[in-house]
């Protein structure tokens, strides 16, 4: 894909209809991250299929490491940790928001050990009167806010 990228790229400049460009925008970006900052996948590969971790070898903590450069073929600093690849862990990461769409609700709700949060206290606490911030920040954080409760809560 990558070679296909690069010759259509040069004809288009060779014909002069195009102009190579590189944007850097998080909306253009997939959830899945090659990076190492940002909550691993708890998954594992098995013969090319995804499989959840058990629920006892959860929290996946990322490991320290040295050098945050990139991995192999463009994946991510995580295929640079031997023990990480030989455990056949997930070497993407979740993005940044991904975290921040969900952690605040346990604020509201911190001592419950049966649920993550309970819905009527996430219904009380949940409501947001005044947001300090940029109204870009305030849209990016209520919309992800918003897609991560419909899709993850009960």
């Amino acid at each position: 894909m990558r070679d296909a990228s690069e010759i259509v790229i040069k004809k288009l400049e060779e014909m002069g209809i195009g102009t190579r460009k590189v944007n850097y925008k998080m909306r253009d970006a997939a959830f899945s991250r090659q990076r190492y900052w940002g909550e691993p996948f708890p998954i594992k590969w098995e013969n090319g299929v995804a499989i959840p971790l058990p629920e006892s070898e959860l929290p996946l903590v990322l490991p320290e490491v040295d050098s945050y450069g990139p991995g192999p073929d463009g994946q991510g600093p995580l295929a640079n940790i031997p023990e990480w690849v030989a455990r056949e862990l997930e070497t993407n990461t979740m993005p940044g928001y991904a975290g921040s769409s969900w952690y605040f609700l346990r604020y509201m709700d911190p001592h419950n050990d049966k649920t993550f949060c309970d819905r009527k206290v996430s219904d009380y606490w949940g409501q947001v009167d005044i947001y300090i911030g940029g109204t870009e920040h305030a849209v990016d954080i209520c919309c992800t806010a918003g897609c991560g409760q419909r899709d993850c809560m009960i």
